[in-house]
């Protein structure tokens, strides 16, 4: 027996909503395979975001927290010349983790942005990041104020030591003039002669003591600067007092 198949027949209704669920089961199916495949996505990324963040921050708080105690700064120009070099070589150390910073700031800003803005995890995200800058904006301000301080410092340190030297020369020759002074004569002209001479040569002591003086206000405003270690300055201070 042949059937009949005719447009007034139920056979193309049929077909057509069979077609037509087929399709939406074929676009319901993509869409959840797309969904699944952005879900692995956000997934992925999110295990790496937090896996490079936490050794971020580690790092970041250990270069703060150095920064927030620096260790004191020697009264030697030289030595403040090798902690001035050794500060810049820890900055570059630093640049060197800007790609990795600006990559875990947009990776956790796309990751919030793909969320609900009341999602907890995307919270947490939210809360790392602004600890990540928050890090980051205090390690670039503390380490500007610090090599400025230090290049202050040094300035100052050269300008002190260079003091030193000129008043231990005056003392030097100071010494020199007095082993010069002749023996104390009988004849009272003679005499006269040579109280005369030393009166002349007592300016020089008188210049050393100035000198002194500039020295003594070098020697307390180095320690004004909250960086310096007091032992080198305050014995050199000793040394040239009189």
């Amino acid at each position: 027996m042949t059937v009949s198949c005719s447009p007034g027949t139920d056979f193309y209704p049929q077909k057509q909503r069979y077609t037509q669920a087929e399709r939406r089961y074929l676009a319901i199916k993509e869409e959840v395979k797309g969904r699944a495949t952005g879900l692995d996505e956000a997934v992925s990324q999110s295990a790496q975001f937090h896996d490079k963040m936490d050794p971020l921050l580690e790092t970041l708080e250990g270069a703060v927290q150095r920064l927030r105690q620096p260790p004191p700064v020697a009264a030697e120009v030289e030595k403040i010349r090798e902690q001035l070099a050794e500060h810049r070589a820890q900055g570059l150390e630093l640049d060197k983790l800007l790609p990795s910073f600006s990559a875990l700031c947009s990776r956790g800003e796309e990751l919030i942005g793909r969320a609900a803005h009341d999602d907890p995890a995307a919270q947490a995200v939210r809360s790392r990041l602004l600890r990540l800058r928050s890090l980051w904006d205090e390690i670039r301000q503390r380490a500007e104020e610090r090599e400025s301080k230090l290049n202050d410092v040094l300035d100052l340190a050269g300008k002190f030591w260079a003091d030193v030297a000129a008043l231990l020369s005056t003392l030097r020759d100071s010494q020199d003039i007095v082993r010069e002074l002749e023996d104390p004569g009988v004849d009272p002209s003679l005499i006269k002669q040579q109280i005369e001479a030393a009166e002349v040569r007592r300016t020089t002591p008188t210049g050393v003591r100035a000198g002194v003086i500039i020295i003594n206000l070098f020697t307390f405003s180095l320690p004004a600067q909250g960086l310096l270690g007091l032992d080198g300055v305050y014995k050199n201070y000793k040394n040239v007092e009189m």
